[in-house]
């Protein structure tokens, strides 16, 4: 099992908007990235929290732009 600051770290390094890229390849990178933190998710109550307060951040970034103040960008201080 990965540490907590490991974990972040992929979050963090994690290319959230591969959907909306036209090159397959990316695409397919993006989504296997992303099922490997979903599923290191389910091997910890920590790390789903994470996963889930990260995504909702990127949700409000797409839906709002990257100046939204509605949902803080988690930091690892949160988690340790």
């Amino acid at each position: 099992m990965i540490t907590t600051e490991e974990y972040f770290k992929k979050l963090q390094y994690h290319d959230w908007f591969y959907e909306y890229s036209d090159d397959h390849s990316v695409w397919k990178k993006g989504l296997a990235a992303r099922g490997e933190l979903q599923n290191l998710a389910k091997e910890s109550d920590l790390f789903a929290t994470m996963f889930s307060e990260y995504l909702a951040y990127i949700n409000a970034v797409i839906k709002e732009g990257p100046n939204q103040e509605e949902v803080a960008r988690p930091v690892l201080e949160d988690y340790v």
